[in-house]
This record gives C-alpha cells, structure tokens and sequence, in this order.
C-alpha cells in the first residue's frame, strides 16, 4: 500500500528530490517505450495485419483510455438490465479479478450470464455457445483489439480526467489521447463532484473527437445493506453518525465523498489496494480502531463484500457492517442515451 501511494503522488507531481526525479525518468523513459509498443499493435490492427474477432452479434464496450476505476461496472449493469427490460438477450464479459466483481454482478440479475476470462475470444464464445445472446457487453473493452466492437462507450473520470496527460507507467493514460477519436460516446461520471471542469474536459474532447455525444453521469446511492443480515438499513441509520469507511478500490475519495453526500461523518478511513483479499488480522484491526474512537459503524461498498463478508463471517463482529450500493445515472437526456445512441453503429 505505502509503495502505491508513493507511485500515486509520484506520478502527480506530489512527491520531490533526487530519487523521486531519477525515478521519474526511468518511469518516462518506460512510458515511451510502452507508447511505442502500443502505437505498433494499433498500427498492425488498422492494417489488417493482425485479424480481430467479430461475433454473430452486436458488442458493446465499456472502457476508459486511464488505469484505475471510473465506474464502469454500474454502467455495464444498467445496459445490461435496459437491454433485457427490451426484450433482448445480454451477455456481459469482464475480465475478473478475484471473481469480486462477476460475484456481485451475478448477485444483481440473475438471469443474464457473466462471463469472467483474460481471453475476451475464448469467453465471448463460450457465451454465444451456451447462452446464444444477440447482445455482448465487453467491460474494460476499449484497449481490446482482439475482439471487435459495434459501439465503444468511453468512460471520463471528472475527479482525476487524464492526470498528467502521460501514458502509464509515468502517467495513468493506457493510451495516446488521440486514441479518444474510436470513441462512439463519452460518458462523464461523477458529474455532481467536478461540476466547475465539466465544460472544460468537453471542449477537450472535442479536440479528439467532434462526432461522440457526451453524457453526465453519476453514481448515486441507491441502497444500504447490513453484511450479516443483507437486509436494507435506512440511509438515515448512517446520517449524523461517525463511521468507518472501508474499501479496496481505485478512488477511495469518491467513496468517502458519497458517503458524507448523505450526511455520515467519516472518522477513520481503512483505505486497501484495489481488489484486495481482507484476513482476520484486517478485520481485527479496523475493529480495535474503530473501538479505541468509538465508532460502531464501518460502511463499505458492494465490490467489497465478496471478499470483506466471508471474513466477518468468521467470528462475531463488534461493529455493525454495512454496504453502499450505487445506481448509474446520465443525468440529462438519460432518454436519447438509451434509446437514440445506444443502439446506433
């Protein structure tokens, strides 16, 4: 954890001295290298070189062109849900990280298949040989060119945008912005915490691509649910109370700042690496901390409870936990999103 918070204020600029701007360097120089690869490969799928995979059905991507999270997993849930309620057939591939997210995925509908693979070839078909669908979604699809899309939805963070506009390893880009021009549809998430910058990311995704519609969207509470029990509490059992917020995602403010939107007072903050497998000794901890501050409630989120609720389950728990679920939202011209855009190409 402390050597990816290091890497995290390295690459924004926030940490200084001789080892810091060495390891800069050696990062840029990464960064070109990893450019050069990336440009290569693109080059060889334009050219025909290199053959991408086209099912027998549509396929809709869900992406970002920035390492970390922007919230693709609730819009691939929304699309997948509109999708059925119009009587289609959906499938949604992701590539899985500790099953935590096809976990909670299947958990939220279960009647349309998830499929979890590295080889989105291999798992696309398995899908069309046992489920059939006339509709594939493809999360965290738009750097696969393996696998061919119909439509290719881009997801913007408004919090982080492009960070300091350098590819990964020296930045969080996983791609040149020029790479913005395949996009079919921007969607801006977590609107309502960047709304001052907002007309800004437009104008400069205009300068990469002038055809793409651009949505606001955010992610908005829309339950809360004891661990144990897995009933839904009342989000006013939080409101006014101090909490303990815990979670292993790529943007932990996001969280937190959810969660104060909804009038808790986050007093301590159990922050973990992205997809991380809680132990006892975890659990053992943030429940002597949060006993030593005198807080009974830890709140976490739903991508967490796969892996945070066995543990728990393990002895009896002193605090009460609870989980925040979140509901993607386009907040303006929701209606032209769904029934306009989504199904042009």
């Amino acid at each position: 954890m402390r050597f990816k918070a290091y890497y995290l204020n390295l690459v924004n600029g926030r940490s200084k001295g001789a080892g810091g701007a060495l390891l800069c360097f050696l990062l840029l120089l990464a960064s070109f290298i990893y450019g050069l690869f990336v440009k290569l490969i693109s080059s060889f799928y334009q050219a025909g070189l290199f053959k991408s995979y086209q099912p027998p059905c549509r396929v809709i991507g869900v992406g970002n062109i920035t390492w970390g999270g922007t919230g693709k997993t609730p819009l691939v849930e929304a699309l997948a849900k509109f999708l059925k309620q119009q009587g289609k057939s959906p499938a949604v591939l992701i590539r899985g990280y500790g099953d935590d997210e096809i976990k909670m995925l299947e958990g939220k509908f279960k009647d349309i298949p998830v499929l979890a693979g590295r080889d989105r070839i291999r798992t696309a078909k398995a899908a069309l040989e046992r489920y059939s669908p006339d509709t594939i979604i493809l999360d965290d699809g738009f750097q696969h060119w393996r696998l061919r899309r119909d439509l290719d939805i881009v997801l913007i963070d408004t919090e982080t945008v492009f960070g300091n506009r350098r590819l990964i390893p020296r930045g969080i880009l996983r791609e040149p912005l020029s790479s913005l021009s395949r996009a079919d549809i921007f969607v801006l998430t977590k609107a309502n915490q960047s709304s001052k910058q907002l007309q800004a990311i437009k104008q400069e995704l205009r300068r990469y691509n002038s055809r793409a519609p651009i949505y606001e969207a955010i992610h908005a509470p829309c339950v809360l649910r004891d661990l144990l029990s897995a009933k839904a509490v009342e989000f006013t059992q939080i409101k006014d109370q101090p909490v303990a917020l815990i979670c292993g995602i790529a943007r932990p403010e996001s969280f937190a700042g959810t969660l104060t939107s909804l009038g808790a007072k986050v007093r301590l903050r159990f922050c973990f690496p992205d997809h991380y497998r809680y132990s006892k000794e975890d659990v053992k901890k943030i429940e002597d901390e949060c006993l030593r501050k005198q807080v009974k409630i830890a709140v976490t989120t739903e991508k967490d409870i796969p892996r945070l609720n066995p543990v728990i389950r393990l002895k009896e728990p002193t605090l009460q936990f609870l989980a925040l679920g979140i509901e993607f939202k386009i907040i303006k011209d929701e209606e032209k999103f769904f029934h306009s855009d989504l199904k042009r190409c």
